[in-house]
């Protein structure tokens, strides 16, 4: 058991934040910590910004093989009403974009925890966000392993630039380094 006393807390418990072995196992099952571990063949990761004034989304992402060579790259702006809904299009066009190159282990990456908790617990808001998950499952019965992670932001801050320049423009944009950029 590795603690360390304080004397400054009350019956010279614990302190300084060093726990156990066992506490911290614990607060690992407690808090949903998860092993990024598996044959990933693709990781694509996904940024968003707000713009307030305009009220419109901007949703950026990217694509990169397990060695770091990025195979695309997209920037969507959307009228949706939440950050997950605005994710949720730019998670299932990244994920079809990736199947479409033929990819089949896809590893998304986010900043947002309730993209996470919408996708990992099937729990959408309205049928609008329910549709994309159902689309996303199903591209997951048809051989298309798709799983998403949280990240912190600084993962994704690079993709959070150019959402930002999304949210100001309408756009639809998606580049391929190999063949160029072309908008959809």
């Amino acid at each position: 058991m590795t603690t360390i006393s304080n004397r400054n807390s009350p019956g010279g418990k614990e302190g300084s934040g060093i726990r156990s072995g066992r506490e911290s196992t614990s607060a690992q099952f407690r808090t949903g910590r998860q092993s990024v571990v598996g044959d990933w063949q693709i990781i694509i990761k996904l940024g968003d910004s707000r713009s307030k004034k305009l009220h419109r989304y901007g949703t950026a992402y990217e694509a990169l093989t397990v060695q770091g060579e990025k195979v695309f790259f997209g920037a969507i702006s959307s009228n949706a009403r939440t950050s997950t809904r605005a994710l949720l299009e730019a998670m299932l066009e990244a994920v079809l974009t990736a199947k479409g190159q033929g990819f089949q282990q896809i590893l998304v990456l986010s900043n947002s925890r309730s993209l996470l908790q919408t996708y990992k617990y099937n729990t959408a808001s309205d049928w609008l966000d329910s549709t994309r998950l159902t689309d996303l499952w199903f591209l997951n019965q048809n051989g298309v392993s798709c799983d998403v992670f949280w990240v912190p932001t600084v993962v994704v801050k690079d993709l959070r630039v150019v959402a930002c320049l999304a949210t100001r423009v309408p756009m639809h944009f998606c580049w391929f380094p190999s063949i160029g950029s072309y908008l959809l």
